[in-house]
């Protein structure tokens, strides 16, 4: 301890001007706020500059002390002095980086002095007066204390750097292009590891990968110096291979345990989820798509196409979770994937393991509609006002066509995320346009068009005008009825309509006030509504005519799940409360005779449509799935009420399980 306080005495004594001229450096930001034309005012211009001041000349010191304080006295041979007196290689490495260190910073204290005793200087830095309102509203407001101490990690680290490079400098040893090839590996190894976090939208996860490599360089930079003076002591050359030994063995093992962190980041499977945030089944339900958060990955929401049944996964990286496209035999799924090149992806859904297969087919801006022909062999493609239809198998380009309005303008894009497309048949293409009312100055409409692919024809076949308020469509899987829903001022109105010329079929609940409304995978259509005191479940043919009627009874809000069998609905039931989504309850009603009964209490059906814009109920495996309070998926057993875990959900009781969580594609 003596040898080290001697050497930090003496180096602090040798360079006393080091004071002297930072206490002349904090009298500028005085000279500079007198000057004319600020735009800020007196006290602004001069805190700000006395901050800017110390924090640089704090950093230069540390960049020229630190490359010279060893360094240069090793060069010249100079620090067998320090060796010949009875003071240890540790002490006299430490004393010497302890005064830069202290030279560093008290010079920019010494700076942010004359500012201090005038009100400002350390007072703003520390009560963070000096955050101005152009800011981002969605920074976090900077922590006094955080920006203190990355200052002094910066200074330590620009030292250590200094100290070090400066060592290797002057060794002039034929190992350094060693050195120089061991750093182009790392950096590639931690280019690589970063890059696959920054694609998975992993920045929290980047960020703390960052901070955590970040203080091991810093640490091996320091460790690096000290075994260079302590083990190398006058020889430059052994300096140098004691330097380079720990240097690299350390950021080797940091850099390996970053590229393991980001690999057990990004790398995971349906069981990480943390809860259902996402679903949509595949007609058929034998593959659901389903996406929530992660366990212990706060900034990851994974996406996954799940086969209930085998417990079979694929990863999808999808850019917007409401534009995955089943086809209609559930062969085939279309997502779009990428963040500066947006490409569209298939999987056949076939195979035991799906993969994901690029098509080529990129689509532009931030807008775009898919769909899959029935049997999955062809692709539409609506992006940027253009429809195209690929052939798949060899990515051919079929026929294309511009969407127009009936102005001869592209429809804006802000109402295509309300728009529909799909295919009726393997010939045809179903667009349902939505132009949302102008500020109740014009009403909305739908427009009805067909594309013949062979013939290349897009035509307007119907037109659905005088709509007010938000707009939903749904049409069913063929394209030959369509619901349609709007709500004004709380004010429900859905019907039944054809799905290629607009006309009415039949308006759905008493006066066509049900509020919710989807078709059933055997034909018809169910609608619900009512007061709170009493909800009602309408079943009506394709035709419209009404064919049972299902009392609820004292039931505030219902959700369509799905069929289970012929003939039975699956739906989820809660009171009339402010969070009424938090205790639904799973219950089967025979469409047949409206009669009900309670499956299991506290499940959500998965693939839930509580909202008005929803999709055929699906079928199958996945149709006798359901959510539980804790995010859990889990499948019921309808005749015993048994539930089965699949994917375990660690939300916690005053969670919502539908935070965020997505009804038939759309996410809120």
């Amino acid at each position: 301890m003596r040898g080290f306080t001697a050497v930090l005495s003496r180096e602090l004594g040798l360079r006393k001007a080091i004071w002297a001229a930072a206490l002349v450096a904090g009298l500028l930001p005085f000279l500079l706020a007198a000057l004319p034309g600020m735009t800020y005012g007196y006290a602004e211009v001069r805190d700000a500059s006395a901050l800017a001041i110390a924090v640089g000349a704090g950093e230069l010191l540390a960049l020229v002390l630190g490359a010279t304080v060893l360094g240069r006295e090793l060069a010249e041979r100079r620090l067998s002095f320090d060796f010949a007196r009875p003071i240890g290689g540790l002490a006299i490495w430490a004393g010497r980086m302890g005064a830069v260190l202290i030279l560093s910073l008290g010079s920019a204290l010494v700076i942010l002095l004359p500012a201090t005793l005038a009100g400002g200087g350390l007072v703003t830095l520390l009560t963070g007066a000096t955050a101005r309102p152009e800011i981002p509203w969605y920074w976090p407001p900077p922590s006094p204390l955080g920006m203190i101490l990355l200052y002094v990690l910066n200074v330590l680290f620009l030292a250590a750097l200094a100290h070090v490079l400066g060592a290797l400098g002057r060794s002039r040893s034929p190992w350094l292009l060693l050195d120089a090839a061991i750093l182009v590996a790392i950096g590639l190894v931690v280019f690589l590891a970063g890059r696959g976090l920054y694609r998975q939208n992993a920045f929290f996860g980047l960020a703390a990968g960052a901070l955590g490599c970040a203080l091991l360089l810093v640490t091996a930079l320091l460790a690096a110096g000290a075994a260079q003076v302590t083990r190398g002591r006058t020889d430059a050359r052994a300096g140098h291979r004691a330097l380079s030994a720990t240097l690299w063995s350390l950021c080797a093992v940091g850099a390996l345990g970053f590229a393991g962190y980001a690999r057990w980041y990004t790398h995971l499977s349906p069981a990480d989820l943390a809860d259902i945030q996402f679903a949509k089944v595949s007609p058929g339900g034998q593959w659901i798509y389903v996406g929530g958060g992660a366990r212990h990955r706060s900034d990851l929401s994974p996406d996954f196409l799940y086969n209930p049944t085998t417990g079979a996964s694929l990863r999808l990286n999808i850019q917007w979770r409401e534009e995955l496209a089943f086809s209609k035999d559930g062969s085939r799924a279309a997502w779009v994937e990428g963040r500066d090149r947006r490409e569209i992806m298939t999987a056949g859904l076939g195979a035991a393991q799906p993969l994901a297969t690029k098509t080529g087919i990129e689509v532009a801006g931030l807008d775009w509609r898919l769909a899959l022909s029935p049997s999955g062999r062809r692709l539409a493609v609506l992006s940027d006002g253009t429809l195209s239809v690929y052939e798949l198998a060899g990515e051919k380009l079929l026929a294309s066509a511009r969407v127009l309005n009936r102005n001869g303008e592209n429809p804006p894009n802000e109402v295509f995320w309300k728009s529909r497309m799909l295919f009726p048949d393997e010939g045809h293409v179903a667009l349902f346009g939505v132009l949302s009312p102008e500020a109740k100055q014009s009403p909305g409409s739908v427009t009805i068009r067909r594309f013949d692919v062979a013939s290349r024809k897009l035509e307007t076949t119907g037109e659905i005008g005088g709509l007010t308020g938000y707009i939903f469509v749904t049409p069913d899987r063929t394209g030959s009825r369509l619901i349609v829903s709007q709500v004004d001022g709380g004010h429900w109105t859905t019907s039944l309509r054809d799905g290629i010329t607009g006309a009415l079929i039949t308006p759905l609940g008493p006066d066509g006030h049900a509020i919710r409304a989807a078709f059933l995978p055997e034909g018809g259509v169910v609608a619900w509504g009512g007061s709170k005191k009493k909800s009602n479940l309408w079943f009506y043919g394709d035709d419209g005519a009404l064919k049972a009627t299902a009392n609820l009874g004292d039931i505030g809000e219902v959700v369509f799940g799905s069929e289970p069998a012929p003939g039975e609905l699956f739906v989820g039931t809660g009171p009339a409360v402010k969070e009424w989504y938090r205790h639904l309850s799973l219950v089967s009603v025979e469409c047949a005779t409206g009669s009900s009964r309670l499956v299991a209490a506290g499940l959500a059906p998965l693939s839930g449509t509580w909202w008005p814009s929803g999709q055929v109920l699906p079928t199958g495996p996945a149709a006798f799935l359901a959510l539980a309070p804790d995010g859990s998926l889990v499948r019921v057993d309808p005749a015993t009420g048994r539930e089965t875990v699949l994917i375990q959900g660690t939300l916690k009781p005053k969670e919502s399980r539908f935070s965020g969580l997505s009804f038939s594609g759309q996410r809120f």
